[in-house]
């Protein structure tokens, strides 16, 4: 990153604003367009479960309460589905 300083909160968090502001500006910089810091929260998700088949793996990198939450990380995506109809799945 540029030379930019960045504060956070008082108790040393980021705020959500702030998180937005920094990624906003990555992607600038990248020339990267239509991303966001929750499609890099989903990506992180999808890497844990496909790396470690474990939804408690998943609850516990994205701090989630409820594993359900995680659950949505096991579904198939699109190209995996057309992957499977295509002869190409596992």
């Amino acid at each position: 990153l540029p030379a930019v300083s960045y504060v956070g909160r008082s108790d040393g968090q980021l705020s959500p604003g702030l998180i937005n502001r920094i990624w906003n500006r990555v992607c600038d910089i990248a020339k990267v367009e239509g991303r966001s810091p929750h499609c890099a929260r989903h990506m992180h998700g999808l890497n844990v479960v496909k790396k470690t088949g474990n939804i408690a793996a998943v609850a516990v990198a994205l701090n989630h309460g409820n594993i359900k939450y995680s659950a949505a990380y096991t579904r198939p995506g699109h190209d995996e589905i057309l992957a499977a109809l295509e002869g190409g799945g596992e």
